[in-house]
């Protein structure tokens, strides 16, 4: 057989095959769809009298699920230095700026309100008489005259 023969041959052969592959993977005619019975669909529930949204509200509300206002009702007996936990008009209220925290060296810079940043270490004493018991890289310990420990921690502006 000729090398021309053969090219022909060969060209015959692809394109029945590709004609052949062409039909196969046509995918076959899609069927046509009958529109579906409208559905009936149920009413909502209602609720029994008296139990509407408005009245549901006014009851949660009522019940301070939150205790929203307990919290404020205890921050107000506090300041007032009537409640549990109140703190003496004089209190300090400290705030930590910043920590360091090197190898053996640990102090605290403390600030609080009408006073300039103070710089403590550790066991150092504050004006209002408590003490800085334990400095640690996210918060610091403070101990109170009385003996009574509190903790401040380093929280980002």
């Amino acid at each position: 057989m000729s090398p021309i023969a053969r090219l022909l041959l060969a060209v015959a052969v692809w394109l029945v095959t590709a004609a052949l592959g062409w039909w196969w993977q046509q995918p076959p005619a899609a069927p046509t769809r009958t529109p579906a019975a409208a559905q009936t669909v149920d009413p909502l529930p209602t609720l029994p009298g008296g139990n509407t949204d408005d009245t549901l509200a006014r009851r949660v509300a009522a019940a301070d699920p939150m205790g929203l206002t307990r919290i404020a009702d205890a921050a107000q007996q506090r300041a007032e230095g009537t409640g549990p936990g109140a703190m003496p008009a004089d209190a300090v209220v400290w705030t930590l700026a910043a920590l360091v925290v090197r190898g053996a060296e640990r102090f605290a810079v403390l600030t609080a309100p009408a006073m300039p940043p103070m710089r403590v270490a550790q066991g150092g004493q504050l004006p209002d008489g408590d003490r800085i018991k334990q400095i640690a890289p996210d918060r610091i310990v403070l101990q109170s005259p009385r003996g009574k420990l509190r903790t401040i921690y380093l929280t980002e502006p």
